[in-house]
């Protein structure tokens, strides 16, 4: 919608928000489980 001002597609936003809420929760869950780290054991 932004480079095509003409283009007017009444479907657009019911595609874009659930997109959105997954795209906002796809990088939540990244940051929140993202941060854990693991015990990592050497054995020589």
């Amino acid at each position: 919608m932004f480079l095509l001002k003409d283009f007017a597609n009444p479907l657009f936003i019911y595609i874009a928000i659930p997109i959105l809420i997954g795209e906002l929760s796809f990088c939540l869950w990244l940051l929140i489980m993202g941060v854990k780290e693991q015990e990592v054991n050497f054995k020589v």
